[in-house]
This record gives structure tokens, sequence and C-alpha cells, in this order.
């Protein structure tokens, strides 16, 4: 086995693994190539493991239309300044029938005949972006858990590791005779 058909083997177990699907945007013609793997077949309702669209075909069909403009604009900014194009941005997964998250990354290159391609990246974001969303979720109801412990009228203190206080009450602090909680 040639080093070249082992290094393309680990790329396609890489994309496989990563969730990501391949690009490339003819800029001129407006026309959108994606290349899928098994892990992102989900992402896209078409057949096969490659299709191509139209560009405007693809952000009216995949992406969220609140988002199509901004996307558009980043899309021919980076195209014309020759800079990478970054946006974690919605598509909607027709197999699935919901929104999922990506990470789209892409870059502008002049071909020898003088044309410019995108060539980049699609990776589902979908998971982190769901526990995100619960971490911020946590971080409310630990608010909402720090003002009923205010609200108590008993005194309460949370110890940590080796009897430290952690946290207590507005009654603890005036029982204790403290001048704040953080004292």
């Amino acid at each position: 086995m040639s080093a070249q058909t082992i290094m393309d083997d680990y790329l396609l177990q890489a994309l496989e693994q990563g969730e990501i699907c391949l690009w490339q945007q003819d800029y001129t013609g407006k026309l959108m190539e994606i290349w899928k793997q098994d892990s992102t077949v989900s992402m896209f309702a078409h057949d096969g493991m490659s299709f191509a669209m139209g560009i405007d075909e693809f952000l009216k069909e995949y992406c969220s239309p609140d988002e199509v403009d901004l996307i558009t604009m980043r899309l021919e900014y980076a195209f014309a300044s020759e800079t990478p194009f970054h946006m974690e941005h919605q598509i909607y997964s027709r197999k699935r029938h919901s929104w999922l998250w990506v990470d789209s990354f892409g870059v502008t290159r002049s071909l020898r005949d003088g044309s410019k391609r995108f060539y980049g990246v699609m990776h589902n974001i979908d998971a982190r972006k769901r526990y995100e969303r619960t971490l911020g979720g946590q971080d409310s109801a630990m608010e909402r858990v720090r003002l009923m412990l205010d609200a108590m009228p008993l005194s309460c203190t949370f110890w940590g590791e080796g009897e430290t206080p952690v946290d207590c009450n507005q009654e603890a602090v005036r029982l204790l005779d403290l001048s704040s909680k953080q004292e």
C-alpha cells in the first residue's frame, strides 16, 4: 500500500469521525459541490456521497432564512478580499426534519486557468451547541437557586472541602454578624 493511499485512508477516517463534509464553490458560476461522509449523510437530503447545486439554491434549501443574507455577505467579502470564510450557522436536515448547527470554514484559491474557487469544510457541531445551551440553562438554574437561598428566612451556609465555607445566604451573614457574603 502506498503512502498516499494510507494518507487518504487516514483523511477519510478523520472526516468520518469528525462529522465533516468537504465543499467547494465556483464563485463565478455560483455552483456549490458537497462531498459527504457516512456520518454527514443525515445533514443533506441528496442521495449519494456527493452532489452539486447552485449556491443560491443551496442557501434557500438548507440555510436559515434569518442567516442567508449574513452568509452571502460573508462569502462575498471573503471571496473579494481573499480572506478565510468562517461562520457557525444552521442548516436544515431534511432527513432528520430539524435544524443542525454547523461550523463552516473556507478559503479562496486561484486556479491555473485564472478562475477562483472556495474550498472548505462543514463540521456538524449540533451536539456541542446543545451542550452549550444545557450549560446556559444550568447557569440560570444556579442563579435561581442563589436567589431562593438568599430569600430564605433561615441561616444557610454551604461548605466545601476542608470545611471551608463556599456560600451562604443573607440570613447567615446577619446571624454571623458579617458585613458581606464575601467576608
